[in-house]
Parts: C-alpha cells; sequence; structure tokens
C-alpha cells in the first residue's frame, strides 16, 4: 500500500485531433457530469475526474491518463462509438505536462484587466481554492487518508507513531486500517467532497498534511446522532444525502508523520480553510433562510474535543453507543437560551455562516466559469 505524502504524479495524454472534430460530443448518453459521476462510482478501480480537466480534454489539452483511459471505456461501455474506435491508441496520444501558464487545477490564467466582474471575483476569490490534490483520484488515496486519520488518533491519545499509532488507532476505532479505507470508499463514491486532504506547495510539489472526512445526512438521521440512538460506524446510504443542512463530521486529522513543530499556525489555516470549503460543498445553499446549517460529531480524542469546543462545538449530552464518546454539536442558537448565552452562541453562529455562505458563492463562480 502507498504510504508517501506526495501525491504519484502520472503521465499525461491528449486527444487526437482526428477524433476531437469526429466525435459526437452532444450525444444524449455523454455528458461531463454523468462521466465523472460513473468513473467514480462504476469504474473498477475508481477514480475521481477533475470537472476542470473536461473543457481541456475536449479542447486536445494534456490531461491525466487516468481521465483519457476512463473516457475510452465509458464511451465504448455506452456504445457512443463502435468498440474498436473507442481504443485508447486510436483516440489519444501522449502529451506533455500541462503548460506552466495554467493553474494547477487546469484553469487558464488571463490578465485581470481583460476580465468581467464574474471573472474577476472568481480571481480575487482564489484564496478559497483548494489545490486539486486535496481531492481523492483513487482507492490508493483513500487508504492514504485512511491512514492518516488512524494514525492520528493513536498520536494524539497516546503519543505513539508508525505502526504503533495506527494499532492503537484501530483498536480504538474498533476496526483496522483496510476495513475504515473502505468505508471511506463508500463515503467517497456517494460524494466526491466526502474525503479531502489539506495541501502545502513547495515549489511545484504538494504536500499532504491533514485530512477530514464529512458527509451530509437527513435530518432524521442527524437527530438520532446527537441524541445516541445512532453510531458513526454504523450509516446506512439511506441516511446519506447528495447535500444537506445537516452534516455529520467523522475524522479532521493531521499528518503525524510530518514535522508537527514546522509552520503550525500555517497548516492549521490551511486544514481549516479546506475544511470550510468541504462543508460549503455539503451543505445546502445558506442564503436561503430556511437551510441553516447543523454539524454533528464527537470527540474523537481528548486533543479532537477541545479543539471542538475552541470551535463553539457544544455536548448535545449523549454519547456514541459503540465508544462513549461525547457527541457534540455546532447549530443554530437554542431558542431556549436567553440574555448573554443567547448573544454568545449567535455570536459564534453567525460568522461560521457567514464563511460559509463566502465559499459556497466562491464555489458556485467556480463552477459557472467552466461549464
Amino acid at each position: 500500500m502507498p504510504t508517501s505524502n506526495q501525491p504519484a504524479k502520472q503521465p499525461f495524454l491528449c486527444l487526437r485531433e482526428a477524433f476531437r472534430t469526429t466525435f459526437p460530443w452532444n450525444h444524449q448518453r455523454l455528458t461531463r457530469d454523468g462521466f465523472r459521476q460513473w468513473a467514480r462510482t462504476k469504474r473498477i478501480p475508481p477514480i475521481n475526474v477533475n470537472a476542470h480537466h473536461w473543457r481541456p480534454m475536449r479542447d486536445g489539452e494534456p490531461v491525466p491518463r487516468s481521465m483519457i483511459e476512463a473516457f475510452s471505456e465509458y464511451i465504448a461501455l455506452h456504445q457512443i462509438l463502435p468498440p474498436n474506435d473507442c481504443r485508447l491508441s486510436v483516440i489519444a496520444e501522449e502529451g506533455d505536462a500541462p503548460a506552466a501558464s495554467k493553474a494547477a487545477d487546469g484553469r487558464r490564467q488571463r490578465p485581470c484587466y481583460a476580465m468581467s466582474y464574474r471573472e474577476l471575483y472568481f480571481q480575487l476569490c482564489q484564496v478559497l481554492a483548494v489545490d486539486d490534490h486535496a481531492r481523492c483520484e483513487d482507492e490508493s488515496d483513500l487508504w492514504q487518508a485512511a491512514r492518516m486519520i488512524v494514525e492520528c488518533v493513536g498520536w494524539h491519545e497516546k503519543r505513539l507513531s508508525g505502526k504503533n499509532a495506527i494499532a492503537y488507532g484501530e483498536r480504538l476505532m474498533r476496526r483496522s486500517l483496510d476495513e475504515y479505507a473502505q468505508e471511506l470508499l463508500g463515503y467517497w463514491q456517494a460524494n466526491e467532497h466526502a474525503v479531502m486532504f489539506a495541501t502545502l506547495r513547495h515549489g511545484n510539489a504538494v504536500e499532504r498534511i491533514g485530512v477530514s472526512v464529512s458527509m451530509p445526512v437527513t435530518e432524521a438521521f442527524y437527530r438520532r446522532m446527537r441524541s445516541g440512538d445512532a453510531d458513526e460506524a454504523r450509516i446506512a446510504s439511506e441516511d446519506l444525502a447528495p447535500q444537506s443542512q445537516y452534516v455529520l463530521a467523522l475524522a479532521f486529522a493531521e499528518n503525524v508523520a510530518i514535522d508537527l513543530k514546522r509552520n503550525k499556525v500555517t497548516r492549521s489555516l490551511v486544514q481549516t480553510r479546506t475544511a470550510m470549503y468541504q462543508l460549503s460543498s455539503l451543505f445546502l445553499p445558506v442564503q436561503h433562510e430556511a437551510w441553516q446549517p447543523h454539524i454533528v460529531t464527537f470527540a474523537g480524542t481528548g486533543e479532537n474535543g477541545k479543539r471542538m469546543r475552541a470551535y463553539g462545538f457544544s455536548p448535545t449530552g449523549a454519547r456514541l453507543p459503540s465508544s462513549g464518546r461525547e457527541i457534540v454539536e455546532f447549530a443554530p442558537p437554542d431558542k431556549e437560551k436567553h440574555g448573554l448565552a443567547y448573544c454568545k452562541a449567535l455570536a459564534e453562529y453567525l460568522p461560521m455562516r457567514s464563511l460559509i455562505q463566502v465559499f459556497q458563492a466562491y464555489i458556485e463562480s467556480q463552477r459557472r466559469l467552466h461549464d
């Protein structure tokens, strides 16, 4: 199994001009989102296709080889062309890495004075963006995420490292590393933003410094979870939703294999920003007054419990049935609170909701620019 903290590099391919100019791109069985959904949930092995690579692929620009391979399989499976015309050697050729004049995620860079206000908004909001390597591409990334989380549990609880930390984390979490990786696979296949890495760039290299796992859930499951009648280790497919005003946060872990004494402030900022991007992708649009963000989670370790309290999470009074861990939530202020207690709770909630709205506006502008 892979253990490196550096995302693996892969070769690039580009579609041949003769194929691109004759291919039926408007075929009723071919859509960008349909192809991406198939690649992540039905292809074996599954991969995550970056939405921003669709247009460059159609334009004949270099994109990751795995994307072209999946595209070749998809058009053959859906009988868009005869099987022989879908072969990789027929539709694609080797390509160089994307030009440095483009952003890391494939977006074209333009001078600001040549932009519309919508494009300018997008450019100024780049501080909200996450690196492509923040997203899980395939099962090896999910295994890396699982290892990072399990090892972090051993570090937080007993200051263990390596195999000893993993062994302790497996005992505390009541599942093996491989079992947990399979669990994450199910979440990721249900929602591509369920598992996300926090990343730092060092020149051209990218380092994954942490990972967070969250899932949008139904209101019914949320209510059961906050009251201790549901468990984080037993989540059924019917408990999940594509987006929701209710989110279950399952993990927020550091990569304890790196030097945790270096860049502590930067790392914490990057990891929190990634978690906010993730949550904003999972929540229904908070611009609608009826959709109020709710997050329920649990103190997986003593350290995480301290951080949850610092973020304004409040105990629900219940505990997880399987482990006895304390359940906490971040939700709109309880109407039963009065005076200073209500004002304090509101002062915690409103900035968080505003941050979610800013991130959601950025994510939507990003989607529209690349549709």
